[in-house]
């Protein structure tokens, strides 16, 4: 996932630049600053979407229920979910 624009935190730094490839370091380190948003560019978001239809989703009942008291259409969760799948598959 890249970026769609500038990362800052509460007092106005810059945490990370727009265009930036999201990769699982960086989005742990973006929620231990307390980041629980980003905009990604829009080609991102609709690769995001084909891969929630995907046959690996339907046996993920395990991951899903770690993310139950979050938003499951969120964009950050899609990628952490994504993420586990991924590793579980390895």
């Amino acid at each position: 996932m890249s970026l769609a624009e500038d990362v800052m935190d509460n007092c106005g730094r810059l945490l990370v630049s727009a265009a930036t490839t999201l990769d699982e370091r960086k989005i742990l380190s973006l929620i231990s600053r307390g980041v629980s948003e980003v905009s990604i560019t829009e080609q991102e978001i609709e690769l995001i979407e084909e891969q929630d239809s995907s046959p690996k989703r339907t046996n993920n009942n395990e991951i899903t229920s770690q993310f139950r008291h979050n938003d499951p259409a969120h964009k950050a969760v899609v990628e952490f979910v994504k993420l586990l799948l991924e590793r579980q598959c390895s």
